[in-house]
Protein backbone atom coordinates (compact mmCIF):
# COMPACT_ATOMS: atom_id res chain seq x y z
CA UNK A 1 0.00 0.00 0.00
CA UNK A 2 2.20 2.80 -1.29
CA UNK A 3 -0.34 5.62 -1.64
CA UNK A 4 -2.85 7.06 0.78
CA UNK A 5 -5.70 6.39 -1.66
CA UNK A 6 -5.07 2.66 -1.36
CA UNK A 7 -6.55 2.82 2.12
CA UNK A 8 -9.85 3.02 0.33
CA UNK A 9 -9.47 -0.60 -0.65
CA UNK A 10 -11.02 -2.60 2.17
CA UNK A 11 -12.57 -6.01 1.85
CA UNK A 12 -16.32 -5.76 1.59
CA UNK A 13 -16.50 -2.24 0.18
CA UNK A 14 -19.89 -1.82 -1.42
CA UNK A 15 -20.76 0.63 -4.16
CA UNK A 16 -22.82 3.34 -2.56
CA UNK A 17 -24.40 6.27 -4.29
CA UNK A 18 -23.02 8.92 -1.99
CA UNK A 19 -21.81 11.16 -4.81
CA UNK A 20 -24.63 13.62 -4.28
CA UNK A 21 -24.37 17.37 -4.24
CA UNK A 22 -24.78 18.74 -0.74
CA UNK A 23 -24.49 22.48 -0.91
CA UNK A 24 -22.54 24.45 1.66
CA UNK A 25 -21.79 28.15 1.64
CA UNK A 26 -19.17 29.00 -1.00
CA UNK A 27 -17.57 31.30 1.59
CA UNK A 28 -16.70 28.41 3.93
CA UNK A 29 -13.20 28.84 5.34
CA UNK A 30 -10.52 26.86 3.54
CA UNK A 31 -7.61 25.14 5.27
CA UNK A 32 -6.14 23.55 2.16
CA UNK A 33 -6.65 23.96 -1.57
CA UNK A 34 -4.94 21.88 -4.26
CA UNK A 35 -5.52 19.91 -7.46
CA UNK A 36 -6.18 23.02 -9.56
CA UNK A 37 -7.02 22.49 -13.24
CA UNK A 38 -8.27 24.82 -15.98
CA UNK A 39 -9.65 23.57 -19.30
CA UNK A 40 -9.54 25.15 -22.77
CA UNK A 41 -12.79 27.07 -22.16
CA UNK A 42 -11.58 28.53 -18.87
CA UNK A 43 -13.57 26.30 -16.50
CA UNK A 44 -11.69 25.64 -13.26
CA UNK A 45 -11.87 22.78 -10.75
CA UNK A 46 -10.06 22.22 -7.46
CA UNK A 47 -10.06 20.21 -4.24
CA UNK A 48 -10.61 21.98 -0.95
CA UNK A 49 -10.87 21.10 2.73
CA UNK A 50 -12.70 23.37 5.15
CA UNK A 51 -12.07 23.98 8.85
CA UNK A 52 -14.17 20.89 9.71
CA UNK A 53 -11.88 18.67 7.55
CA UNK A 54 -14.69 18.13 5.05
CA UNK A 55 -13.38 17.48 1.54
CA UNK A 56 -15.02 19.44 -1.26
CA UNK A 57 -14.66 19.72 -5.02
CA UNK A 58 -15.46 23.09 -6.60
CA UNK A 59 -16.18 24.09 -10.20
CA UNK A 60 -15.94 27.65 -11.50
CA UNK A 61 -17.99 28.45 -14.60
CA UNK A 62 -16.47 31.07 -16.97
CA UNK A 63 -19.93 31.84 -18.41
CA UNK A 64 -21.69 32.60 -15.12
CA UNK A 65 -18.49 33.69 -13.33
CA UNK A 66 -19.59 31.69 -10.29
CA UNK A 67 -18.16 28.82 -8.28
CA UNK A 68 -20.24 25.95 -6.98
CA UNK A 69 -19.49 22.92 -4.87
CA UNK A 70 -20.14 19.78 -6.91
CA UNK A 71 -19.14 17.24 -4.26
CA UNK A 72 -18.38 16.92 -0.57
CA UNK A 73 -17.73 14.05 1.81
CA UNK A 74 -17.88 13.76 5.57
CA UNK A 75 -15.45 10.88 6.02
CA UNK A 76 -11.71 10.40 5.91
CA UNK A 77 -9.51 9.77 3.97
CA UNK A 78 -11.27 12.18 1.65
CA UNK A 79 -11.32 12.13 -2.14
CA UNK A 80 -8.84 12.34 -5.00
CA UNK A 81 -7.86 15.31 -7.12
CA UNK A 82 -10.45 16.19 -9.80
CA UNK A 83 -9.71 16.15 -13.53
CA UNK A 84 -11.63 18.20 -16.09
CA UNK A 85 -11.66 17.74 -19.88
CA UNK A 86 -12.32 20.22 -22.69
CA UNK A 87 -16.09 19.60 -22.54
CA UNK A 88 -16.26 20.46 -18.85
CA UNK A 89 -16.71 16.88 -17.60
CA UNK A 90 -15.08 16.31 -14.19
CA UNK A 91 -14.00 12.96 -12.71
CA UNK A 92 -12.57 11.97 -9.33
CA UNK A 93 -12.47 9.15 -6.78
CA UNK A 94 -14.71 9.51 -3.74
CA UNK A 95 -14.10 8.38 -0.16
CA UNK A 96 -15.85 5.06 -0.78
CA UNK A 97 -13.49 4.01 -3.54
CA UNK A 98 -15.84 4.82 -6.42
CA UNK A 99 -15.23 6.88 -9.56
CA UNK A 100 -17.52 9.91 -9.83
CA UNK A 101 -18.35 11.88 -12.97
CA UNK A 102 -19.94 15.36 -13.05
CA UNK A 103 -21.28 16.76 -16.31
CA UNK A 104 -21.50 20.56 -16.52
CA UNK A 105 -24.31 20.31 -19.10
CA UNK A 106 -26.70 18.40 -16.84
CA UNK A 107 -25.20 19.59 -13.52
CA UNK A 108 -25.37 16.09 -12.05
CA UNK A 109 -22.99 13.57 -10.46
CA UNK A 110 -23.00 9.87 -11.34
CA UNK A 111 -20.93 6.91 -10.13
CA UNK A 112 -19.47 5.23 -13.22
CA UNK A 113 -17.62 2.41 -11.46
CA UNK A 114 -20.77 0.54 -10.39
CA UNK A 115 -21.61 -2.84 -11.86
CA UNK A 116 -18.01 -4.09 -12.13
CA UNK A 117 -16.05 -6.56 -10.00
CA UNK A 118 -13.84 -3.88 -8.45
CA UNK A 119 -13.96 -3.29 -4.69
CA UNK A 120 -12.03 -0.03 -4.79
CA UNK A 121 -11.16 2.41 -7.57
CA UNK A 122 -8.47 5.10 -7.75
CA UNK A 123 -6.71 7.56 -10.06
CA UNK A 124 -9.18 8.21 -12.89
CA UNK A 125 -7.93 9.77 -16.11
CA UNK A 126 -10.27 11.34 -18.70
CA UNK A 127 -9.65 12.24 -22.34
CA UNK A 128 -11.21 14.94 -24.55
CA UNK A 129 -14.01 12.59 -25.67
CA UNK A 130 -15.01 11.82 -22.09
CA UNK A 131 -13.65 8.26 -21.95
CA UNK A 132 -12.37 7.45 -18.45
CA UNK A 133 -9.79 4.89 -17.31
CA UNK A 134 -8.71 4.00 -13.77
CA UNK A 135 -7.15 1.41 -11.46
CA UNK A 136 -9.56 -0.95 -9.72
CA UNK A 137 -8.97 -3.56 -7.01
CA UNK A 138 -10.83 -6.83 -7.72
CA UNK A 139 -9.98 -8.45 -4.39
CA UNK A 140 -6.74 -10.07 -5.54
CA UNK A 141 -4.90 -7.57 -7.74
CA UNK A 142 -5.18 -4.23 -9.52
CA UNK A 143 -6.93 -4.17 -12.89
CA UNK A 144 -7.47 -1.42 -15.49
CA UNK A 145 -11.05 -0.34 -16.21
CA UNK A 146 -12.46 1.82 -18.98
CA UNK A 147 -15.80 3.69 -19.06
CA UNK A 148 -17.29 4.79 -22.39
CA UNK A 149 -19.76 7.72 -22.52
CA UNK A 150 -21.37 6.20 -25.65
CA UNK A 151 -22.30 2.92 -23.97
CA UNK A 152 -22.46 4.37 -20.43
CA UNK A 153 -20.73 1.18 -19.27
CA UNK A 154 -17.41 0.24 -17.69
CA UNK A 155 -15.30 -2.71 -18.80
CA UNK A 156 -12.13 -4.41 -17.59
CA UNK A 157 -9.40 -4.10 -20.24
CA UNK A 158 -6.57 -5.83 -18.33
CA UNK A 159 -6.37 -9.50 -17.44
CA UNK A 160 -4.23 -10.11 -14.37
CA UNK A 161 -3.73 -13.51 -12.80
CA UNK A 162 -2.19 -14.56 -9.50
CA UNK A 163 -0.89 -11.48 -7.63
CA UNK A 164 0.00 -9.51 -10.73
CA UNK A 165 -0.96 -5.85 -10.71
CA UNK A 166 -1.78 -3.22 -13.34
CA UNK A 167 -1.06 0.42 -12.51
CA UNK A 168 -0.91 4.01 -13.77
CA UNK A 169 -3.29 3.96 -16.76
CA UNK A 170 -3.18 6.90 -19.17
CA UNK A 171 -5.46 7.56 -22.15
CA UNK A 172 -4.87 9.73 -25.21
CA UNK A 173 -7.37 11.59 -27.41
CA UNK A 174 -7.78 8.53 -29.67
CA UNK A 175 -8.82 6.41 -26.71
CA UNK A 176 -5.61 4.38 -26.65
CA UNK A 177 -4.68 3.30 -23.12
CA UNK A 178 -1.23 2.49 -21.76
CA UNK A 179 -0.34 1.10 -18.34
CA UNK A 180 2.35 -0.67 -16.34
CA UNK A 181 1.90 -4.34 -15.38
CA UNK A 182 3.92 -5.97 -12.59
CA UNK A 183 4.22 -9.77 -12.75
CA UNK A 184 5.73 -10.15 -9.28
CA UNK A 185 9.32 -9.67 -10.47
CA UNK A 186 9.43 -7.51 -13.59
CA UNK A 187 7.48 -4.59 -15.05
CA UNK A 188 5.73 -4.92 -18.38
CA UNK A 189 4.10 -2.16 -20.42
CA UNK A 190 0.81 -2.75 -22.22
CA UNK A 191 -1.16 -0.68 -24.73
CA UNK A 192 -4.88 -1.15 -25.43
CA UNK A 193 -6.65 0.23 -28.51
CA UNK A 194 -10.42 0.65 -29.03
CA UNK A 195 -10.21 -0.72 -32.58
CA UNK A 196 -8.82 -4.11 -31.55
CA UNK A 197 -10.35 -4.13 -28.04
CA UNK A 198 -7.20 -5.95 -26.93
CA UNK A 199 -4.04 -5.09 -25.02
CA UNK A 200 -0.67 -5.73 -26.62
CA UNK A 201 2.64 -6.20 -24.89
CA UNK A 202 5.10 -3.34 -25.43
CA UNK A 203 8.17 -3.87 -23.22
CA UNK A 204 9.54 -6.03 -20.42
CA UNK A 205 12.25 -5.05 -17.91
CA UNK A 206 13.03 -5.31 -14.22
CA UNK A 207 11.75 -1.80 -13.54
CA UNK A 208 9.90 0.67 -15.77
CA UNK A 209 8.89 4.15 -14.63
CA UNK A 210 7.35 7.38 -15.91
CA UNK A 211 5.28 5.76 -18.67
CA UNK A 212 3.63 8.32 -21.01
CA UNK A 213 1.63 8.13 -24.24
CA UNK A 214 1.27 10.85 -26.88
CA UNK A 215 -1.49 11.69 -29.37
CA UNK A 216 -0.03 9.28 -31.96
CA UNK A 217 0.05 6.37 -29.53
CA UNK A 218 3.82 6.48 -29.10
CA UNK A 219 4.93 5.40 -25.64
CA UNK A 220 7.98 6.64 -23.74
CA UNK A 221 9.40 5.59 -20.36
CA UNK A 222 12.61 5.14 -18.37
CA UNK A 223 13.91 1.67 -17.53
CA UNK A 224 16.95 0.00 -15.96
CA UNK A 225 17.91 -2.98 -18.11
CA UNK A 226 21.38 -2.89 -16.47
CA UNK A 227 23.00 -0.54 -13.96
CA UNK A 228 21.74 2.76 -15.38
CA UNK A 229 18.28 3.96 -16.32
CA UNK A 230 17.77 4.63 -20.02
CA UNK A 231 15.00 6.27 -22.06
CA UNK A 232 12.93 4.08 -24.39
CA UNK A 233 10.43 4.86 -27.13
CA UNK A 234 7.85 2.45 -28.60
CA UNK A 235 6.13 3.29 -31.90
CA UNK A 236 2.82 1.50 -32.69
CA UNK A 237 3.74 1.67 -36.39
CA UNK A 238 6.90 -0.30 -35.59
CA UNK A 239 5.65 -2.72 -32.93
CA UNK A 240 8.51 -5.20 -33.21
CA UNK A 241 11.02 -3.24 -31.21
CA UNK A 242 11.77 -0.36 -28.88
CA UNK A 243 14.28 2.38 -29.54
CA UNK A 244 16.71 3.43 -26.80
CA UNK A 245 17.00 7.21 -27.02
CA UNK A 246 19.67 7.77 -24.36
CA UNK A 247 23.20 8.59 -25.45
CA UNK A 248 25.28 5.43 -25.65
CA UNK A 249 27.65 4.64 -22.78
CA UNK A 250 26.20 7.41 -20.61
CA UNK A 251 27.51 6.93 -17.08
CA UNK A 252 24.52 8.55 -15.44
CA UNK A 253 20.81 7.99 -14.96
CA UNK A 254 18.29 9.13 -17.58
CA UNK A 255 14.92 9.85 -16.02
CA UNK A 256 11.50 11.52 -16.24
CA UNK A 257 10.92 11.62 -20.03
CA UNK A 258 8.32 13.89 -21.61
CA UNK A 259 6.90 13.43 -25.11
CA UNK A 260 4.89 15.85 -27.27
CA UNK A 261 2.30 15.24 -29.99
CA UNK A 262 4.96 15.14 -32.72
CA UNK A 263 7.06 12.55 -30.91
CA UNK A 264 9.88 14.81 -29.69
CA UNK A 265 11.23 13.58 -26.35
CA UNK A 266 13.09 15.34 -23.56
CA UNK A 267 14.46 13.92 -20.33
CA UNK A 268 16.63 14.67 -17.35
CA UNK A 269 20.14 13.23 -17.13
CA UNK A 270 21.50 12.94 -13.59
CA UNK A 271 24.84 14.30 -12.43
CA UNK A 272 27.62 13.33 -14.88
CA UNK A 273 30.54 14.59 -12.79
CA UNK A 274 30.12 18.25 -13.72
CA UNK A 275 26.43 19.04 -13.97
CA UNK A 276 22.98 17.64 -14.62
CA UNK A 277 21.64 17.76 -18.15
CA UNK A 278 18.48 18.17 -20.23
CA UNK A 279 18.46 16.03 -23.37
CA UNK A 280 16.27 16.47 -26.43
CA UNK A 281 15.59 13.71 -28.98
CA UNK A 282 14.44 14.84 -32.44
CA UNK A 283 12.09 12.40 -34.23
CA UNK A 284 13.20 13.72 -37.63
CA UNK A 285 16.95 13.37 -37.20
CA UNK A 286 16.58 10.58 -34.62
CA UNK A 287 19.40 12.06 -32.57
CA UNK A 288 19.69 13.18 -28.95
CA UNK A 289 21.48 16.36 -27.89
CA UNK A 290 22.18 18.20 -24.66
CA UNK A 291 20.28 21.49 -24.55
CA UNK A 292 20.87 22.75 -20.98
CA UNK A 293 23.69 24.58 -19.26
CA UNK A 294 22.97 24.59 -15.53
CA UNK A 295 24.46 22.72 -12.60
CA UNK A 296 21.13 21.18 -11.61
CA UNK A 297 17.82 20.91 -13.49
CA UNK A 298 14.20 20.17 -12.48
CA UNK A 299 10.59 20.63 -13.67
CA UNK A 300 11.11 19.56 -17.28
CA UNK A 301 8.26 20.08 -19.81
CA UNK A 302 7.81 20.20 -23.60
CA UNK A 303 4.86 21.62 -25.57
CA UNK A 304 3.50 20.42 -28.91
CA UNK A 305 5.55 23.04 -30.78
CA UNK A 306 8.72 21.52 -29.34
CA UNK A 307 9.50 24.36 -26.92
CA UNK A 308 11.15 23.02 -23.75
CA UNK A 309 11.17 24.60 -20.29
CA UNK A 310 12.89 23.69 -17.02
CA UNK A 311 14.20 25.22 -13.83
CA UNK A 312 17.98 25.33 -13.52
CA UNK A 313 20.23 26.06 -10.57
CA UNK A 314 22.91 28.61 -11.43
CA UNK A 315 25.11 28.35 -8.28
CA UNK A 316 22.92 30.58 -6.09
CA UNK A 317 19.24 30.11 -6.98
CA UNK A 318 16.76 28.41 -9.31
CA UNK A 319 16.03 30.19 -12.59
CA UNK A 320 13.46 29.60 -15.37
CA UNK A 321 14.85 28.41 -18.72
CA UNK A 322 13.23 28.08 -22.15
CA UNK A 323 14.69 26.26 -25.19
CA UNK A 324 13.36 27.03 -28.66
CA UNK A 325 13.77 24.38 -31.41
CA UNK A 326 13.88 27.12 -34.07
CA UNK A 327 16.89 28.90 -32.59
CA UNK A 328 18.34 25.83 -30.81
CA UNK A 329 19.11 28.14 -27.89
CA UNK A 330 18.24 28.00 -24.19
CA UNK A 331 17.45 31.35 -22.59
CA UNK A 332 17.01 32.39 -18.97
CA UNK A 333 13.54 33.97 -18.93
CA UNK A 334 13.47 34.85 -15.22
CA UNK A 335 13.09 38.56 -14.37
CA UNK A 336 16.26 40.57 -14.88
CA UNK A 337 18.65 40.37 -11.93
CA UNK A 338 16.34 37.84 -10.30
CA UNK A 339 17.67 36.32 -7.08
CA UNK A 340 14.55 34.30 -6.41
CA UNK A 341 13.78 30.59 -6.81
CA UNK A 342 11.57 29.44 -9.68
CA UNK A 343 9.38 26.32 -9.54
CA UNK A 344 6.11 24.67 -10.63
CA UNK A 345 6.31 25.84 -14.27
CA UNK A 346 3.67 25.27 -16.95
CA UNK A 347 3.69 26.02 -20.70
CA UNK A 348 0.91 26.12 -23.30
CA UNK A 349 1.18 25.46 -27.04
CA UNK A 350 1.53 29.19 -27.76
CA UNK A 351 4.75 29.15 -25.77
CA UNK A 352 3.49 31.21 -22.83
CA UNK A 353 5.19 30.12 -19.61
CA UNK A 354 3.98 30.55 -16.02
CA UNK A 355 5.69 29.62 -12.78
CA UNK A 356 5.84 30.26 -9.05
CA UNK A 357 8.77 32.41 -7.96
CA UNK A 358 9.91 32.37 -4.31
CA UNK A 359 11.40 35.63 -3.03
CA UNK A 360 12.32 35.17 0.60
CA UNK A 361 9.05 34.67 2.45
CA UNK A 362 6.82 35.55 -0.52
CA UNK A 363 5.76 33.49 -3.53
CA UNK A 364 4.59 35.25 -6.70
CA UNK A 365 3.23 34.02 -10.04
CA UNK A 366 5.14 35.06 -13.15
CA UNK A 367 3.98 34.89 -16.76
CA UNK A 368 6.42 35.05 -19.68
CA UNK A 369 5.01 35.92 -23.11
CA UNK A 370 6.98 35.11 -26.31
CA UNK A 371 5.40 38.15 -27.98
CA UNK A 372 7.04 40.56 -25.53
CA UNK A 373 9.90 38.28 -24.38
CA UNK A 374 9.37 39.56 -20.86
CA UNK A 375 8.23 38.14 -17.51
CA UNK A 376 5.39 39.82 -15.64
CA UNK A 377 4.38 39.33 -12.01
CA UNK A 378 0.65 38.69 -12.46
CA UNK A 379 -0.04 38.12 -8.76
CA UNK A 380 1.22 41.50 -7.56
CA UNK A 381 -2.31 42.91 -7.46
CA UNK A 382 -3.42 40.75 -4.53
CA UNK A 383 -2.52 41.09 -0.87
CA UNK A 384 -1.73 37.42 -0.37
CA UNK A 385 1.98 36.73 0.35
CA UNK A 386 1.96 33.18 -0.98
CA UNK A 387 0.74 32.15 -4.44
CA UNK A 388 1.00 28.56 -5.67
CA UNK A 389 0.11 25.90 -8.29
CA UNK A 390 -0.18 28.06 -11.46
CA UNK A 391 -2.01 26.40 -14.37
CA UNK A 392 -2.38 27.80 -17.90
CA UNK A 393 -4.77 26.90 -20.74
CA UNK A 394 -4.57 27.32 -24.53
CA UNK A 395 -6.05 30.84 -24.29
CA UNK A 396 -3.29 31.96 -21.95
CA UNK A 397 -5.59 32.23 -18.94
CA UNK A 398 -3.78 31.44 -15.69
CA UNK A 399 -5.29 30.14 -12.47
CA UNK A 400 -3.56 29.67 -9.12
CA UNK A 401 -4.16 29.31 -5.38
CA UNK A 402 -3.21 32.04 -2.90
CA UNK A 403 -2.68 31.69 0.82
CA UNK A 404 -3.10 34.66 3.11
CA UNK A 405 -2.63 32.79 6.38
CA UNK A 406 -4.39 30.16 8.48
CA UNK A 407 -7.75 29.10 6.97
CA UNK A 408 -7.40 31.73 4.25
CA UNK A 409 -6.96 30.19 0.80
CA UNK A 410 -8.40 31.71 -2.37
CA UNK A 411 -8.39 31.05 -6.14
CA UNK A 412 -7.23 33.70 -8.64
CA UNK A 413 -7.57 33.96 -12.42
CA UNK A 414 -5.52 36.06 -14.84
CA UNK A 415 -7.14 37.18 -18.11
CA UNK A 416 -4.60 37.93 -20.89
CA UNK A 417 -7.16 40.04 -22.79
CA UNK A 418 -7.57 42.52 -19.95
CA UNK A 419 -4.10 41.82 -18.50
CA UNK A 420 -5.77 41.74 -15.10
CA UNK A 421 -6.05 39.14 -12.35
CA UNK A 422 -9.07 38.73 -10.11
CA UNK A 423 -10.20 36.55 -7.24
CA UNK A 424 -12.80 33.97 -8.36
CA UNK A 425 -13.24 32.16 -5.02
CA UNK A 426 -14.41 32.53 -2.33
Amino acid sequence: MKRWSLNLVLAGLLAVASCCLAMRPAEAASTWTEGLQINAQGAVVWLNTDIMSIWQIYHWDPKTLTAQMIFQNNNMPGCGFPQINAQGVVVWENEDGQICRWDSKIQAVAIISQGIDSLGNIYPHINAQGVVVWEGWDGAHWQIYRWDPKTQKAQKISQSVSNNDNRQPLINAKGWVVWKHHDGVNDLIYEWTPNTQTARYVYHAYKNYDVLINAQGKVVWDSNPDINYEIYLWDPKKPDGCLCLSLSNSNHQNLAPQINAQGAVVWWGSFDGTQEQVYHWDPKSKTANKISNAKYVRDLLINDKGVVIWTGYNSSNWQMYRWDPKTQEALNISPTNSKTNAGSPQINNQGVVVWRDMDGGQANIYRWDPKTSSALNISQGNTYPNNYYPQINAKGQVVWAANGGVNNYSIWLYNPKTEQAGQIWP
